[in-house]
Formats: C-alpha cells, sequence, structure tokens
C-alpha cells in the first residue's frame, strides 16, 4: 500500500447536512400528515359511496366482454376479463361488497390456468357475470347472507 493510499483509507468521511430545499419538500410534521390522511379518508368515503354505479358500468363492460368472448372463444378476451375480474375484486371488498370480491377471485382463479378456452369456459363466465349482476341488481352489500353464501357454494361446485 502506497502512503497516498494509506492516508486516504485514514481519512474522516463528512456527510453534508440535506440541503432546505429537500426539507421544504417533506412534511415538517405529523400534522401535515394527519390532514393529508382525512383528506384521502374523504375522497374515498365520496368514491365508496359511488361504487354501485361503478359497480354497474364494471358489470355491464364485463356482459359486454363475455359476450364477445362466447362469439371468439379468443384467449386474449378470456384474458381481458380476467383481468377486469382482478380490478374488480380489488374494488369489492374496499368499498363494502366483498361477495364481489369473492365472486370475481373464484372467475379469475378458474380463468388463470387456461390456456384453450372452449364454450364450457364461456358458459362458466357468463354464470359469473350473472351472479355479479344479481348482486349489483340488487345491491347486495356484505357478504349476501344465505343467497350469498348459496351463490358461492354453487360457483364453487362449478369451478371446484
Amino acid at each position: 500500500m502506497t502512503d497516498e493510499e494509506d492516508k486516504s483509507a485514514n481519512d474522516d468521511v463528512i456527510i453534508d447536512p440535506p440541503s432546505l430545499a429537500l426539507r421544504e419538500k417533506a412534511p415538517p410534521s405529523a400534522m401535515n400528515l394527519e390532514a393529508a390522511l382525512k383528506r384521502a379518508m374523504a375522497a374515498m368515503e365520496k368514491v365508496g359511496q359511488d361504487y354501485p354505479q361503478y359497480l354497474a358500468r364494471d358489470c355491464a363492460r364485463l356482459r359486454e366482454m363475455t359476450e364477445r368472448f362466447g362469439l371468439s372463444l379468443d384467449k386474449a378476451a378470456m384474458d381481458d376479463i380476467r383481468f377486469l375480474a382482478h380490478d374488480m375484486k380489488g374494488q369489492g371488498g374496499q368499498f363494502g361488497y366483498p361477495l364481489v370480491t369473492s365472486i370475481c377471485d373464484s372467475l379469475q382463479k378458474y380463468l388463470a390456468p387456461i390456456e384453450a378456452p372452449g364454450p364450457r369456459t364461456a358458459e362458466i363466465i357468463g354464470i359469473h357475470v350473472d351472479a355479479l349482476l344479481l348482486v349489483e341488481s340488487t345491491k347486495m352489500k356484505g357478504e349476501g347472507g344465505e343467497e350469498g353464501k348459496l351463490l358461492l357454494a354453487n360457483l364453487e361446485k362449478l369451478t371446484g
């Protein structure tokens, strides 16, 4: 080791404090975080109130996609249905419709391994869509009571 390498190895490292510009960008206190959290919660509550309209729109979209898929039996069209079901699954539980989450989870899990969809695939997708339309049209919040349990049990028998 040379004298210069030895000297640089023993030098102290000086770390400059963060810049003031960086501090200005970061929230300076928990009060700002609490205000942001309140705004976010209020926004989520508003979206939750509007969720039945979003659910109706997504169910209609899913119905159209299912009809097109039934004519083509195209894997890409089936995957589009699975992706929409995935989105709906996340939204359902977040906005008080866990039955939507369960139905979409069933559909998504059923479709995931299918490489060559056929008429039976289209039929099972249609049954799931009908179940979602039932939940949407009756505004069946929560788990859906006995009807919800029966609906999920029948879907399980179908896809199990």
